[in-house]
């Protein structure tokens, strides 16, 4: 360096060696940001499941289920399973053992919109009877494909007594929803952010 000042090849030095630091720091922060981004909407996805199961596991406990059925719009439940495949909402029929209001209703939906990433809790099959009513939280979460909304049945036999050979048969239903997270690179995860509610039925379905 002269009286001058900065010579041209000092200039050049200097940005080179401000930008090598700069660019690695840029590239650090926007990764942390990523991460926290990331982070942030797995638990948004982790809280969107517990506050859905709960609320369907409190009613399960609290009034006792009978049965869960595929529904459709046309009432007949043994085809619920088709209306989901061909329209891509799934409606599920919770009946319980007690009335949930001081009327006598005994019935629940569940209804499932993959393509808008909804789901409703309802009195009745129409939407617009809505107990609760939540739309997927995380950014880049989804529902899985229609088709892969599942409900099933198990029998279990359990022991009462050692000494006897009787055993008692008890029946659970399963619900579940998949649900994927897809991050900022477009790969699927696969850890498991579904929602799954596994119930024991007081009457053998």
């Amino acid at each position: 360096m002269n009286n001058k000042g900065f010579t041209l090849v000092e200039l050049v030095i200097s940005v080179v060696l401000v930008m090598a630091i700069i660019i690695p720091a840029f590239a650090i922060a926007l990764s942390y940001k990523n991460k926290m981004q990331i982070a942030s909407d797995k638990q948004a996805l982790v809280s969107f499941k517990n506050r859905i199961t709960t609320l369907v596991e409190t009613d399960i406990l609290k009034y006792g289920l009978n049965s869960m059925t595929w529904y459709d719009t046309s009432g007949n439940a043994d085809n619920g399973r088709n209306n989901c495949n061909t329209n891509g909402i799934c409606i599920i029929k919770l009946e319980f053992n007690k009335p949930l209001t001081e009327e006598t209703d005994k019935t629940r939906y569940f209804i499932i919109y993959p393509a808008n990433k909804r789901i409703i809790y309802s009195k009745t099959p129409d939407t617009s009877d809505t107990l609760f009513d939540e739309i997927l939280a995380a950014n880049y979460a989804d529902i899985l494909d229609y088709h892969e909304v599942a409900i099933s049945f198990s029998r279990t036999y359990i022991d009462i007594d050692s000494a006897d050979t009787s055993t008692q048969s008890l029946y659970y239903a399963t619900l579940f929803v998949p649900i994927k997270y897809v991050d900022d690179t477009n790969t699927e995860e696969t850890l498991d952010y579904g929602i799954h509610i596994i119930a024991e039925l007081h009457q053998t379905p």
